[in-house]
């Protein structure tokens, strides 16, 4: 999925390689090495925001797609 790809670059860009990045419809879960210099919640948000942004305007779902709140 391209999603997974992409997401895979950005944890890459922060220094948290992915190992596993696998989900359905509506969720994803990912495992990676996370890096010592960037705290998890930094590392999700980008990684949420990142991805949310592409998924908008560059990613299949267009202007459909959204992250569940929390």
């Amino acid at each position: 999925m391209a999603l997974f790809a992409y997401q895979a670059g950005i944890f890459k860009q922060w220094e948290s390689p992915a190992l596993v990045i696998r989900g359905v419809e509506d969720h994803v879960h990912a495992l990676f090495a996370l890096s010592k210099n960037h705290p998890l919640k930094k590392l999700v948000e980008e990684v949420k925001k990142g991805s949310s942004k592409w998924m908008k305007s560059d990613g299949p779902c267009n202007q459909q797609f959204s992250w569940q709140a929390g």
